[in-house]
């Protein structure tokens, strides 16, 4: 996969781009015109705002994708949605802390 293969060459660039293109897929794949609506707004909004940079990807992130994409493989829906929550769960205490709380590890 392209986006582990720029994360092991530390080409951080394209695995913004290509993070942000599977989202973009997994928003489609909704077929909810309201959601897909509504993220397109806020990456709008959010191109708008001046936030400190972060590069920070680890290792753990690309295997929460590995297991992701593996679930979707395996048409194990059930597990795909457990991993997403889990995910989207994680990424809110992430950002919270990094950029309300001020903590940076």
């Amino acid at each position: 996969m392209q986006c582990i293969e720029s994360f092991q060459k530390n080409d951080l660039k394209a695995v913004k781009e290509y993070d942000a293109e599977f989202h973009r897929f997994i928003i489609h794949t909704t077929k909810n015109s309201r959601i897909e609506a509504t993220i397109r707004n806020l990456i709008k909004l959010s191109k708008c705002i001046v936030v400190k940079s972060d590069d920070s990807l680890s290792s753990q992130d690309i295997d929460a994708l590995r297991q992701f994409l593996n679930a979707l493989r395996d048409s194990n829906e059930s597990l795909a949605e457990e991993l997403m929550r889990k995910r989207v769960a994680a990424s809110k205490k992430y950002h919270f802390n990094r950029y309300y709380m001020g903590e940076y590890n």
